[in-house]
């Protein structure tokens, strides 16, 4: 898929140089890697938010399959404010979402537009 603005990657410090080889540059403001407008994310997919163990939410990971789900739209640098309210990531979806036994007022900023 190809972006039209940066896309923030998750990339741990020891596997830095292969996401530079691979066209990634750093963001020291954010402290990120990130894949440049135009250029195709597929190569970098192994850093995307979630998919890579080292960054993936672990709570999220033991939930049930089975639970209801209420998605949310959060831009990457609010994970950790809608984390610590409880919700959690879903990597299959991508996506955060709020699980069924949680207050979804608490994650109102987030919610999506209709």
């Amino acid at each position: 898929m190809k972006k039209t603005e940066r896309f923030y990657l998750d990339c741990p410090y020891r596997e830095k140089d292969k996401c530079k080889e691979l066209g990634a540059y750093w963001d020291a403001d954010r402290r990120k890697w990130y894949v440049p407008e135009g250029l195709d994310t597929t190569p970098f997919e192994k850093w995307w938010p979630g998919e890579n163990s080292e960054y993936q939410e672990h709570a999220s990971v033991d939930v049930d399959r089975n639970t209801e789900r209420f998605y949310l739209n959060v831009d990457f640098d609010e994970k950790n404010r809608v984390k610590a309210l409880g919700a959690r990531w879903d990597p299959e979806a991508r996506r955060w979402f709020v699980p069924g036994q949680s207050n979804k007022e608490d994650f109102k900023e987030w919610w999506p537009l209709d």
